[in-house]
């Protein structure tokens, strides 16, 4: 008795440790904006971008990702004619990466570091931007 008592309190503990996890695509849905940027190792404001690459460079701050929890992914990216275009992909999360790709071409990927906190990605030689989780 002893024994199918303690089974059943294991089952119920591990049922609700499980629970309260979640899964990685619950954690990581919704939209990413720019936070900041890794310029060689040294963080650059969204604000002081343009001092070092110039003035078209203020498009990197309209870099967004909106992951949503069926696996599906939202880039919106700066097309350098001020604007933004959109694109649809999918993706997965696998412990510190996210990987970001067309479902249509599974050659066209993009992996981004992630942290929980940070998802980060080079978008030039020493120039990496920092997305954060928008509150909103």
């Amino acid at each position: 008795m002893k024994r199918i008592f303690g089974f059943i309190f294991m089952l119920t503990t591990l049922s609700l440790l499980l629970t309260a996890c979640g899964s990685s695509g619950d954690t990581i849905a919704g939209t990413w904006i720019v936070s900041g940027y890794d310029c060689n190792g040294e963080y650059v404001s969204t604000d002081d971008i343009s001092e070092l690459y110039g003035e078209t460079s203020v498009g990197f701050n309209k870099i967004s990702i909106i992951f949503t929890k069926s696996g599906n992914a939202t880039l919106i990216r700066p097309d350098y004619v001020d604007s933004t275009e959109e694109i649809e992909l999918s993706y997965t999360v696998q412990d510190t990466v996210v990987e970001l790709y067309d479902p249509d071409e599974a050659t066209d990927y993009e992996l981004l570091s992630y942290d929980g906190d940070e998802l980060r990605v080079e978008i030039a030689n020493g120039l990496t931007v920092i997305l954060e989780k928008s509150k909103t």
